[in-house]
């Protein structure tokens, strides 16, 4: 099929995990040739059951706010 795409905002704080840090490193330090990574975003309920989970392909970080 056609292949899409979507913007999407996330809010991470001080428990990511150490991957996460290196790719803001990463981006910070090359900002106008962003790396780009596969992954997934997850999200639990309060029991720690699975509520919903979107992979991504070839993202990248477009902007860092609170910096």
């Amino acid at each position: 099929g056609a292949v899409k795409w979507q913007d999407f905002t996330m809010q991470v704080g001080v428990g990511m995990k150490a991957a996460m840090y290196e790719w803001i490193r990463e981006t910070l330090k090359s900002p106008t040739a962003p790396p780009r990574k596969d992954g997934a975003v997850a999200s639990f309920e309060y029991d720690y059951r699975p509520a919903a989970r979107t992979t991504f392909r070839q993202a990248f970080i477009s902007s860092i706010a609170g910096r």
